[in-house]
């Protein structure tokens, strides 16, 4: 047993490397053929992993990479840029005279002769009264005022034969053919003639006066429309029963309109009278009224918040083209004052410029990257602004700026219009 070779494998070793995938030649337990074929295999999957790993690591930047950001843009173009002053609240407009007729009598409403949204002659009767009491006494005063004119003229007939009888009665005095005292007594009977002519004269007056009474009271009976107008309201009803004061009807002189308003006090030096503008308002939403400015406050008011602000009326150029456009009284109505105007200059829509004050920024669209943008900007509105520098024309400025993804350097994608 120790004159065998150590090297030499077991008949159970032989076989069973014979069947498996590496076939025994010979004595193998030194073999280096059989080592090195051993060591390939782990080399083998040694690379595999590191191949898998590579692979991870040059996929991994390509799987994590974000997605552009969607956005929309406008395009930086020439264009005419106004330099507006806005009201600071909106105005109201506001017809040329206003007037509410009211009751002066206690009376009931014997007819309505003219409803809401007609139009009145001045003159014209809207509603009448019952007046049948004020009939009656004005019929009364003038029967009154007859009877006085009967006493004046007795009066004066009493005057004249007194005057009459003192003179006879001062002749016969002088021949002697009569006494002083009936002279006396005669040149006093005409003297209180005359005096009861004078009461009776003034007793006239004042029945004549009752009478002009009676007629505007008879006159009040029927409520009439002051001014030429539009009757936006008539609140009785036949047989409705009224008190003085009650309400009757409204009327508006609505040939003339103007839009009463107020601007910041900041932009007082900027507003003159008879500048254009322009009523915009929510009721007619496309439909711009042209206007001019009329009035301008003479002092600044402090609102209750601490704004100061001043006042302005603004008139409406056409009153019946606005009229058909839908423009009615009352409506609210935001003020645009035109101050400056140029044309053919750089601009963007206002809404895409982000800061106040000389910092002013946009963002820029280069390459499918977003870029903060410093700009100058000129004169503005609402809707666009002259820009100075910072941008060209045909630059993408990006308007969705409420995305929270959105800053300098972060990839985007403009969505097709």
């Amino acid at each position: 047993m120790a004159d065998e070779p150590h090297d030499t494998l077991t008949n159970r070793e032989s076989s069973d490397l014979g069947h498996g995938p590496y076939r025994s030649r010979g004595p193998l337990s030194n073999s280096p053929k059989l080592e090195r074929r051993g060591g390939g295999s782990k080399w083998t999957g040694r690379l595999i992993v590191l191949a898998l790993i590579g692979g991870a690591i040059a996929f991994a930047p390509r799987a994590l990479k974000k997605k552009p950001l969607m956005v929309k843009v406008a395009v930086v173009e020439r264009a005419t840029v106004r330099d507006e002053v806005s009201s600071s609240t909106a105005g109201e407009v506001v017809p040329a005279r206003h007037a509410t007729v009211r009751a002066e009598l206690a009376a009931r409403v014997m007819a309505v002769k003219k409803t809401r949204g007609d139009r009145a002659r001045r003159g014209e009767v809207i509603v009448v009264l019952d007046a049948a009491d004020l009939a009656a006494r004005l019929e009364q005063a003038q029967a009154t005022l007859e009877g006085q004119n009967a006493a004046v003229a007795q009066a004066e007939v009493r005057v004249q034969n007194a005057n009459r009888a003192a003179e006879r009665a001062a002749a016969l005095a002088l021949r002697g053919a009569g006494t002083t005292q009936l002279s006396e007594d005669s040149a006093s009977a005409a003297r209180e003639a005359k005096e009861a002519v004078r009461a009776a004269q003034s007793m006239l007056a004042q029945t004549e006066a009752a009478v002009r009474v009676a007629r505007v009271a008879r006159g009040k009976a029927s409520l009439t429309a002051p001014f030429d107008g539009l009757l936006i309201d008539v609140h009785p009803d036949p047989g409705e029963e009224l008190a003085p004061g009650t309400p009757v009807f409204e009327i508006i002189d609505d040939s003339r309109l103007h839009v009463e308003a107020s601007i910041d006090e900041a932009d007082v030096g900027k507003v003159q009278v008879n500048a254009t503008a322009l009523l915009k308002l929510d009721a007619l939403p496309g439909k711009p009224i042209a206007g001019k400015v009329s009035k301008i406050g003479p002092a600044v008011r402090k609102d209750l918040k601490g704004a100061r602000t001043l006042p302005i009326d603004v008139d409406v150029i056409d009153v019946r083209a606005a009229t058909e456009a839908g423009l009615r009284s009352g409506m609210s109505a935001n003020v645009e004052i035109r101050v400056a105007e140029k044309a053919d200059v750089v601009s963007l829509p206002t809404n895409v410029i982000i800061g106040r004050g000389t910092k002013r920024t946009v963002f820029v669209v280069e390459n499918g990257v977003a870029h903060v943008r410093n700009v100058e900007i000129g004169i503005s509105n609402w809707d666009r602004s002259e820009v100075v520098s910072g941008v060209k024309v045909g630059d993408q400025i990006i308007t969705t700026l409420n995305d929270k993804a959105l800053e300098d350097g972060v990839a985007v994608q403009v969505e097709a219009k």
